[in-house]
């Protein structure tokens, strides 16, 4: 939400401290609720194609690392999950599933730090 400026610093301070106190005073599980809304539904792989279109600050060789990731491991065996069905034992499952498969380590920390940031788990 953007705002027009401010007459001083303390009308600002002010308006920072309501939507601060606004924001602490909404339950978790109602912004839990509004994720699992926007989100819940769409299938790993479409979220996965979205959010990597946002990665915009990526370098030529973070971008080829990080198709690799997604289209080597996340996406062949998560693509068709939908993203309300995410939590701690699939992503445990998945990181096994690497572990299995003969994965190396820096692979599976890598795997797991793209799915940690995931919404709906």
């Amino acid at each position: 939400m953007e705002e027009p400026g401010f007459v001083n610093q303390d009308k600002a301070v002010d308006r920072l401290l309501v939507v601060y106190n606004a924001k602490k005073a909404v339950p978790r599980n109602r912004v839990w609720a509004e994720r699992i809304a926007k989100y819940g539904s769409m299938r790993f792989g479409e979220y996965a194609a979205e959010w990597k279109a946002g990665q915009r600050d990526l370098g030529p060789a973070s971008r080829v690392h990080l198709d690799s990731l997604l289209d080597i491991h996340l996406v062949p065996l998560l693509g068709s999950r939908r993203m309300g069905t995410f939590g701690h034992k699939v992503v445990e499952a998945f990181i096994q599933t690497m572990e299995r498969n003969g994965v190396g380590l820096a692979a599976q920390s890598n795997a797991f730090d793209k799915l940690r940031p995931c919404p709906t788990w």
